[in-house]
């Protein structure tokens, strides 16, 4: 059986290059919204399982870009 997605996890999956299952990941270890991510550090993000230097900075930047409408 597939685990729960939690809603916080579809909002992850915005992010370029997070999949359902990096989003996962990424909540397992307490990025719970896109916000959380934003406020992040690439050092936060390389600690996260399947995440790399990279990727981190990667990640990091696209979801700076992006802006949740209100």
């Amino acid at each position: 059986s597939f685990p729960t997605r939690r809603s916080s996890d579809l909002e992850l999956v915005l992010v370029d290059g997070v999949g359902p299952d990096l989003a996962e990941e990424m909540y397992k270890s307490g990025f719970t919204s896109l916000e959380s991510v934003q406020q992040s550090s690439v050092k936060a993000l390389k600690a996260v399982k399947g995440i790399g230097k990279a990727s981190a900075e990667k990640i990091l930047a696209d979801a700076k870009e992006l802006v949740i409408k209100e």
